[in-house]
């Protein structure tokens, strides 16, 4: 049997599907920047979160078998605004953990807190269908692991 090699763009291929995913949108907690029944591009793997992205995670102490889409709004060393704090003294985003928020109805980190970076699934890239066009102002490729 002889050998078979994978041209360069094929594997190019392979590498990205790997790192991407589609999901659906369900439920109203982003809208109208994004819509129920949007199909979102996700990366899977990254190395940098920043402040405003969209992400998918597991909710914490939430035992459903879905994934939840809300926007980061303070990463790691942020201080807590004093609207959300509980007592006199500031309060700093620990190291690997987040603060997400929706809409003003939206379950997010104002009844579950902080959210450990383990808990991320992905960082929405880009809608394909169902809303305005999310500009994608950085691209977190962090290649082969």
């Amino acid at each position: 049997m002889g050998s078979y090699e994978i041209p360069a763009e094929e594997e190019q291929l392979a590498r990205w599907q790997r790192d991407l995913a589609l999901w659906t949108m369900r439920g109203t907690n982003l809208e109208p920047t994004v819509p129920e029944g949007s199909t979102l591009l996700v990366q899977t793997r990254w190395r940098v979160i920043h402040r405003d992205d969209i992400v998918v995670f597991k909710a914490p102490a939430i035992n459903l078998p879905y994934l939840w889409v809300l926007r980061i709004r303070l990463v790691p060393g942020d201080l807590l605004p004093e609207s959300l704090q509980r007592d006199d003294r500031p309060l700093q985003l620990p190291e690997s953990h987040y603060w997400l928020q929706g809409g003003d109805r939206a379950y997010d980190s104002r009844h579950f807190g902080f959210l450990p970076g383990s808990a991320i699934r992905g960082i929405v890239l880009g809608l394909l269908q169902g809303g305005p066009p999310v500009t994608i102002e950085h691209l977190n490729y962090a290649g082969p692991l």
